[in-house]
């Protein structure tokens, strides 16, 4: 990074703290301190991974003292780092065991609604012109399918997107956020 001052009285300083966050600082002789003038990422859930695997984000946390919070049928994998240290990066886990399957077994999907969607370098498109309701029982005999999204295609039909493996940087968005269906076992459906 570069970057040049036209005034050389003035003081700059470029940080990057413990958490990822790169600060613009200037040096107020007056006040004898620096303050910040520009800073990113923005929300605290900008840094990609955030909340870990199954985890979702919410920029918005103001009602829990902690941004960082579990996908349905999910709990932390290290309830004294998320608790007291309020570190997420482990994730969550399976609120059963991992060993004990739920697929076949009366598992199904819950829906989490307005969310940016999870990383999608691990997702598949299964159609292109596919109904919400045909996208699920598409991918309900596929047990290795994690999540999926009916998702509205600009000048299309509407998509089915399905995410395999472990879910990351999952992200609530009041705005305009998608809905997706998690993968729950039969216990966390009801």
């Amino acid at each position: 990074m570069t970057y040049s001052v036209s005034d050389a009285s003035v003081i700059l300083r470029v940080m990057l703290d413990y958490s990822g966050l790169v600060k613009n600082l200037i040096w107020h002789e007056k006040d004898g301190k620096w303050n910040e003038f520009w800073s990113v990422p923005k929300s605290p859930c900008d840094p990609y991974g955030r909340c870990g695997t199954y985890g979702i984000c919410d920029p918005h946390f103001f009602s829990r003292r902690f941004e960082c919070d579990c996908l349905p049928g999910y709990e932390p994998k290290s309830p004294s780092e998320w608790n007291i240290l309020k570190d997420a990066s482990g994730g969550c886990v399976r609120k059963r065991l991992e060993s004990t399957s739920s697929c076949g077994h009366g598992d199904g999907f819950v829906k989490v609604a307005n969310v940016k969607v999870p990383d999608t370098s691990a997702a598949v498109w299964v159609s292109t012109n596919m109904s919400p309701r045909d996208c699920e029982k598409n991918i309900m005999r596929n047990c290795s399918c994690s999540a999926y999204a009916s998702i509205d295609i600009a000048e299309k039909e509407t998509g089915c997107l399905t995410w395999y493996g472990k879910l990351m940087d999952t992200v609530h968005n009041r705005e305009e956020g998608y809905d997706i269906y998690v993968r729950v076992d039969a216990i966390q459906k009801s």
